[in-house]
């Protein structure tokens, strides 16, 4: 996999932090920078691990699944890819009714967005001889864009109407569809 590959993967799992950071930017008019800071480190935290425990699961099933490993990972990405899409347009954004101020909804809402970059990791045995590299550039991609999306948030949030969420799903859904065609095209 390469190092283009892996950065937009990262941006297109960090989106979900981005959104949920965003938000939080929006409530919290008196934003300090160590609250920017926590949202950074919680996000890109789990987003960052969440490849590594996919990376060992997918592991241990490569053995059996090697000959058709490029259609498991066109299937992960695109189901998850697809989701995103319609979470995206057609379900609405839960969290922006949520206070996120305690820390313990922070974590909670870490583990919820990083279960996409679990998915991802599963699909790394197949695609790259380690995660290490992959988790760590999500992780910090994760770390910034988190940071940015409170930042953001908080000064031109109720201006700002994009869906980020659905850039990530077509992001995936492409590199899925790559992963693909470069298998079958050899």
């Amino acid at each position: 996999m390469s190092i283009f590959s892996i950065v937009l993967i990262g941006f297109s799992l960090s989106f979900d932090a981005f959104a949920v950071s965003v938000t939080d930017g929006i409530r919290n008019k008196s934003l300090k920078f160590n609250r920017i800071l926590l949202l950074g480190i919680i996000f890109g935290l789990f987003q960052g691990i969440m490849p590594v425990i996919g990376y060992f699961a997918g592991l241990s099933v490569k053995s059996y699944v090697e000959h058709w490993d490029h259609w498991l990972a066109f299937s992960l990405l695109m189901a998850l890819g697809l989701k995103i899409i319609y979470e995206s347009v057609i379900k609405k954004k839960e969290e922006e009714n949520k206070e996120l101020a305690n820390l313990y909804l922070l974590l909670v809402l870490g583990v919820a967005t990083s279960i996409d970059a679990l998915v991802v990791g599963i699909t790394m045995p197949f695609l790259c001889t380690s995660c290490l590299l992959p988790s760590l550039i999500i992780g910090v991609i994760t770390f910034f864009m988190s940071m940015l999306g409170v930042a953001l948030g908080n000064r031109y949030g109720e201006k700002i109407n994009l869906n980020c969420e659905l850039v990530g799903g077509v992001i995936l859904c492409a590199i899925g569809i790559k992963i693909l065609l470069e298998h079958l095209l050899k």
